[in-house]
């Protein structure tokens, strides 16, 4: 309206003769009267092309410039029985869609908690190919939820959900999904690929350090929904479940991840040489709870077992840069937030050594993170892993074969709160051991190349008002090796509680001082 009115009293107007004036007012009232709304697309056929399937929706809404687009699934297809088979890759999306699995669900399959589902409404099946979902440009503020996904693709890094570095998508949510998750037999498929992951986000950092990829929520989001937002991720064989590189603003939030629906069996026994959340130069980054006041607080919690680390964050510092790919990435703090999750802890915040972890928090080379928070919302319960936090300097630039380039350290990271070795009660004896050591400063499971030892700097990191208690060794040790022979200094530990550690409760081995 404002723009007829604008133009009725531009002067040109009157110059128009006046039947010919009334007609162009009335056509600019009524376009701007107009209400364009997206298409729904619905998915009538399972087949991998042709009319009526996923990829034929996915192609008509890039098409198309009104949107949202929505993309739905028939009645047929809705009812967890029959599978979409996907035997390559799915075009890029290029606008904006909802993509719901719940819409046409029968009641029993409607959205529901974890561990109240006995199906999810669609399946897709992916057997061939690099990507199912591929967010492009000019999708952002899209969503995915409802469905099954089952990753079967041999192809190297073969992904479910993927996010290319080049292009610019932001605000996007996973919800209610699951991945590689076999309901009728409650356990993961065994025939998932072998070179495949389930969630990967890549972006790229320019000289003002903010990434093109930011604002991606995978689980839990929205107040008074939580319950049914969580994904159920199951392990892979060979890459992470989720991983983030060069990256903002992410939250994983209310997932399982390796965990049977019911929250309490580990989906495998001991742990897959694999990270549940992986993570490279992301920054202000959310792993658990988001929002310790929310009334659906108790689902942010992510559930961990059966991984080489529940979390690993890498290589965030203030200054530097890398040849990434065809680019230069700029580092930049860290500032990620690791808090409120259950790590060889079932659902009821019980300690279980059937759902172990070989390390449950890891810090390489990162600055300024928070694990644990002011409150008990925020706090991590670890059980069941070699360490339950570890702190090192990057191994990276070696792993990368560029041994000259500096190995960054881990600085100003705060572990506050946290419940290590004991349950939601905080008290009690674990007869087997909870972790071997509590709390790892120095570690970094792998050498730092000659050049680069005497960087191995864990230091102005604090750590205070956590329960460590039930290490089989130390409950916290600061450590330096021949081989990491790098400064460990102005660490701070404070207001801490041990027992029943066998070794000491705090153990340092390193010729540096003020700690």
């Amino acid at each position: 309206m404002h723009l007829s009115l604008t133009i009725k009293k531009h002067k040109m107007f009157n110059k128009i003769p006046e039947n010919m004036r009334k007609a162009i007012f009335l056509m600019l009232i009524l376009l701007s009267s107009l209400n364009l709304t997206a298409t729904v697309y619905t998915v009538t056929s399972a087949s991998n092309s042709g009319a009526g399937t996923l990829r034929q929706a996915i192609n008509d809404a890039n098409a198309s410039t009104a949107t949202p687009h929505v993309i739905r699934f028939s009645a047929a297809l809705s009812g967890g029985v029959n599978s979409i088979n996907i035997t390559a890759d799915l075009p890029e999306i290029t606008r904006p869609v909802s993509i719901e699995g719940y819409t046409n669900a029968p009641a029993g399959l409607t959205a529901r908690a974890i561990s109240n589902r006995t199906a999810l409404p669609v399946r897709i099946r992916f057997t061939s190919g690099a990507y199912l979902f591929g967010f492009a440009s000019g999708s952002s503020n899209s969503s995915v939820s409802g469905i099954d996904f089952i990753v079967e693709s041999t192809s190297s890094g073969a992904v479910a959900i993927y996010k290319g570095a080049e292009s610019n998508a932001s605000n996007i949510h996973i919800w209610g999904c699951s991945f590689n998750y076999d309901y009728i037999n409650n356990t993961r498929y065994a025939s998932a690929g072998t070179g495949s992951f389930f969630i990967g986000l890549y972006g790229q950092v320019g000289s003002n350090k903010v990434s093109n990829t930011s604002n991606w929520f995978i689980g839990a989001k929205n107040a008074g929904t939580e319950y049914y937002e969580g994904n159920l991720i199951a392990h892979g064989e060979v890459y992470d479940a989720v991983r983030l590189i060069n990256v903002d603003r992410i939250t994983v939030s209310g997932n399982y991840f390796g965990v049977k629906k019911d929250g309490l069996t580990a989906l495998r026994s001991g742990y897959a040489g694999i990270t549940g959340i992986n993570t490279v130069n992301v920054n202000q980054c959310v792993f658990g709870v988001y929002n310790a006041s929310a009334n659906g607080v108790e689902y942010q919690k992510n559930i961990f077992a059966g991984f080489a680390s529940a979390v690993q964050i890498c290589e965030n510092y203030e200054t530097g840069t890398f040849p990434f790919s065809d680019y230069t990435q700029y580092y930049r703090r860290g500032s990620n937030k690791v808090s409120g999750n259950y790590i060889g802890v079932n659902k009821n915040g019980l300690p279980a050594n059937t759902l172990s972890n070989s390390s449950g928090i890891t810090l390489l080379g990162t600055s300024y993170n928070t694990i644990g928070g002011n409150s008990n919302h925020e706090r991590n319960y670890i059980n069941y892993a070699t360490y339950g936090i570890s702190l090192a300097a990057s191994t990276y630039p070696y792993d990368r074969g560029a041994p000259t380039r500096p190995s960054y350290p881990v600085e100003y990271s705060e572990m506050m709160n946290n419940y290590i070795g004991v349950g939601i009660n905080g008290e009690g004896s674990i007869v087997d051991g909870a972790n071997t050591i509590g709390i790892m400063l120095g570690q970094n499971g792998g050498l730092l190349p000659t050049a680069n030892k005497n960087l191995d700097v864990s230091s102005f990191n604090t750590i205070e008002n956590n329960i460590i208690a039930n290490s089989t060794n130390d409950g916290i040790r600061i450590q330096q090796t021949a081989q990491n022979a790098g400064y460990k200094t102005y660490n701070k530990i404070t207001r801490n509680r041990f027992y029943n550690n066998t070794g000491r409760g705090i153990e340092l081995r390193c010729a540096s001082l003020n700690n």
